[in-house]
């Protein structure tokens, strides 16, 4: 998380997508920014809700001197990106390995503007 290129520590981000099959109630996490602004989570690429909504995460960032952002991500080469409100911030994906096990990847940056 950074802000003006400053990493942005201690910031609250809380997520939430549909699981793999596109049905809510969704799954949810929260989680702080480390000391360099960056953040880590792992969880399963969200399904098609109601089997035609664009694949996405929600996302909510709070910092006590920064404005809060709310909004959320859709992945490159999703079969319903033309329903995506926002298709410009959708992320490229890439396909790698943990212990051997397939697993998919995505660099995110968000921007907080100061209060």
């Amino acid at each position: 998380m950074n802000t003006l290129g400053v990493s942005l520590a201690d910031a609250l981000v809380e997520l939430w997508h549909t699981d793999a099959y596109g049905d809510y109630p969704p799954l949810r996490a929260s989680i702080k920014t480390k000391q360099n602004g960056s953040f880590g989570i792992s969880t399963v690429l969200p399904g098609h809700n109601q089997g035609y909504r664009a694949r996405h995460i929600h996302f909510v960032i709070s910092h006590p001197t920064h404005r809060q952002l709310v909004t959320r991500i859709f992945f490159k080469g999703d079969v319903n990106m033309a329903e995506a409100p926002y298709p410009e911030l959708a992320v490229f994906v890439e396909e790698g390995y943990i212990d051997e096990q397939p697993v998919l990847f995505a660099d995110v940056e968000f921007v907080l503007l100061a209060q």
